[in-house]
């Protein structure tokens, strides 16, 4: 009798155990939800995947995104001073939704299989500098007369940075002289004249040559940090940053040279130059900036505050 009452008892209790299974489980789930919340001072974004959609948590959206933006073997400060940028434009944005669709905030969203394949053995490890960097600045934003400003970079300068002109008064022209001593500061493009002519056709069809010779190759404005405004090719004047796209050119920062029936075009610099060199702000931390100290160099004027709900 003893052993059939340990067995009634014992059937009783996984009966029980069983039922209160999916409780559990929800309990414990509801729980990493409530706790993601938090974490994201309660916002969500709806990520796509190969199977459908993703609500995951502002912060571990805000990684995967710095991580597509910056160099994981950057300094920590920088690497917080791009996260703070990345959060102003969110900001921008999202104002107070707390949830919202990755397609409306034109951003690319790295995930962690995607992050993996990218990094391979270093993917941990980078992955966790990313994420430190995110949380430690967990909901700072950069602010411009008391609302957020716009978060702008470039991987590289030319040796300053833009004029943002009176749209954006915290973008003006700074000096980012460390960017000269980068490895890939200086890019040469070299063409036939024929391929030359070829591609600029792309900037339109009726560009004036003669005997296959550009009647006119040259840079007409620049600015004051040396991106190109304008430049003249064959007989018609043309936008630098739309010959820049066209070529295919790592910036507008560019100057043309022909020689032995060839073009070369000689770029300064990786982007467009407005707001931080990404580079500029790596070595500033390396000297011991934080990343506050970083923006507040390349965005004068600019507060860091904290994006409220």
């Amino acid at each position: 009798m003893k052993g059939l009452g340990r067995k009634i008892i014992g059937g009783v209790i996984y009966a029980a155990a069983v039922l209160m299974l999916p409780y559990i489980i929800t309990t414990l789930w509801q729980g990493k939800i409530d706790t993601a919340a938090k974490e994201s001072l309660g916002r969500t974004v709806v990520v796509k995947e190969d199977r459908g959609s993703r609500e995951i948590s502002f912060e571990e959206y805000m990684t995967g995104v710095v991580a597509g933006q910056i160099d994981a073997s950057y300094e920590i400060e920088a690497i917080k001073a791009q996260a703070i940028l990345t959060r102003s434009f969110l900001c921008g944005i999202m104002e107070k939704q707390q949830m919202v669709d990755e397609t409306t905030l034109r951003l690319d969203y790295y995930d962690k299989k995607r992050l993996a394949k990218a990094w391979g053995d270093a993917y941990e490890n980078n992955y966790e500098k990313i994420r430190q960097a995110v949380t430690e600045t967990k909901g700072q934003i950069m602010t411009y007369d008391g609302r957020a400003a716009e978060g702008v970079y470039h991987k590289l300068s030319a040796g300053m940075t833009r004029d943002g002109t009176k749209a954006y008064p915290y973008l003006v022209p700074v000096a980012s002289p460390k960017d000269l001593e980068a490895d890939d500061f200086v890019t040469i493009k070299e063409y036939s004249f024929i391929d030359f002519i070829k591609i600029a056709l792309r900037l339109e069809d009726n560009i004036s040559f003669s005997n296959g010779e550009a009647i006119a190759l040259q840079v007409v404005e620049t600015d004051a940090a040396g991106y190109v405004k304008s430049a003249m090719i064959g007989t018609k004047t043309y936008d630098g940053e739309r010959i820049m796209e066209v070529f295919e050119l790592p910036s507008c920062a560019f100057t043309f040279q022909t020689m032995d029936n060839k073009v070369r075009i000689i770029c300064n610099g990786i982007g467009y130059g407005y707001g931080m060199s990404q580079y500029g702000a790596d070595r500033m931390a390396k000297e011991g900036s934080s990343a506050q100290e970083i923006l507040k160099y390349y965005f004068p004027g600019v507060e860091i505050g904290e994006w409220k709900e």
